[in-house]
């Protein structure tokens, strides 16, 4: 009855243990972990008092096979049947919870297991949006982007980005890419992005950013006909019949100075002609003056009608002929009618000195 009463002891035990970890076995002969039983021993006289009982259990507790989805790892550490499962995330990934026998979230876990149970820990990247747009704030370079609103991968709707740092938000902004160098107007454009009046030329080279359709074709400084005054002579290009008038000579209502000019086509223009209207049936010396326009001899018979083009000034009056009496032989004798006695000698007579027949 003795030895009975031990495994009697035992098999309660084993019945007590046998859902934590297995049946623990027992032998007399202290074989194994020992147990002490300081009340249920057998003393050796059959009372049951004294001798303690010694039972032997698994040197190596088990292990749970433990899945796991995501990236991380669980640990388990073993008191006895009892074990506490530890979840760690790794690669950014944190513990959501464990499913399959049991379901919860606690973290460590503290559990008694059996044959049956299957437990699966579950790792996710742990994603934070405050501001629901999609893009997790580790990412996200706008974290107050207004709901619903549309964003790029950066997490920024179009009203929270610059992306040509002009001043402009892009929802607003009609032109991309403005040049760091230049300024941007309202709508985030900078001279060199607009053509006010659209001639072809940006606002940075046009000088002239008002040019109507109808002043077409422009200059390469966006200046069209009626705007351009070439030779800044004070007549727009369209009206100026004269181009390159020099700067030291006033232009008129044409656009043209005298030296642009020759008003009586006598080849010599205004500036150097001192003679205007030249008749066009004559010629016109360097100083723009015909003939008949000019009277060498200031005997007042011009020039094309002078018979006698050195008249000099004693020699006046002058006949028509513009010849005064030194220089005029009216009876053709060789001696000049201021010197000749005999006037009218008739013609092949000879003559003296005086102009008369010889003796």
């Amino acid at each position: 009855m003795r030895s009975m009463s031990i495994i009697t002891r035992a098999l309660v035990f084993c019945l007590v243990m046998v859902t934590v970890q297995g049946c623990v076995p027992v032998t007399g002969d202290g074989a194994g972990q020992e147990s002490t039983n300081v009340n249920g021993g057998d003393d050796g006289t059959g009372n049951g008092a004294g001798a303690p009982v010694t039972t032997v259990e698994d040197e190596e507790p088990r292990q749970l096979e433990i899945a796991v989805v995501g990236s991380g790892d669980v640990t388990q550490d073993w008191n006895g049947s009892v074990v506490t499962l530890t979840a760690t995330g790794i690669d950014g990934q944190v513990f959501i919870g464990w499913s399959g026998t049991t379901r919860n979230s606690v973290n460590p876990l503290t559990m008694i297991p059996d044959d049956n149970t299957r437990i699966t820990a579950v790792f996710e990247v742990l994603v934070i949006d405050d501001d629901n747009d999609g893009v997790d704030d580790a990412f996200d370079l706008c974290l107050a982007t207004p709901l619903a609103a549309d964003v790029d991968d950066d997490g920024c709707a179009c009203m929270e980005r610059d992306n040509d740092v002009d001043g402009v938000t892009d929802c607003f902004d009609q032109c991309d890419d403005t040049p760091s160098e230049e300024n941007a107007d309202g709508d985030g454009c900078s001279c060199s992005q607009r053509d006010s009046d659209e001639d072809g030329i940006d606002d940075c080279l046009d000088l002239c950013r008002f040019t109507g359709r109808i002043d077409r074709p422009v200059s390469d400084d966006g200046c069209g006909p009626t705007e351009r005054d070439s030779d800044a002579d004070g007549i727009n290009d369209a009206s100026d019949d004269c181009d390159e008038t020099p700067s030291a000579e006033a232009a008129n209502s044409m656009g043209c100075s005298c030296s642009q000019l020759d008003g009586d086509s006598d080849g010599v223009n205004n500036c150097d002609d001192e003679c205007g209207n030249t008749p066009s049936n004559e010629s016109a010396d360097a100083t723009g003056c015909s003939c008949s326009q000019l009277d060498g001899d200031d005997d007042g018979v011009d020039d094309c009608d002078d018979v006698c083009p050195n008249t000099f000034s004693i020699d006046r009056p002058v006949d028509a002929d513009g010849c005064g009496d030194f220089q005029r032989d009216t009876d053709g004798d060789g001696v000049s009618d201021a010197q000749d006695f005999c006037a009218d000698t008739a013609s092949g007579v000879q003559v003296d000195t005086t102009g008369c027949p010889l003796q």
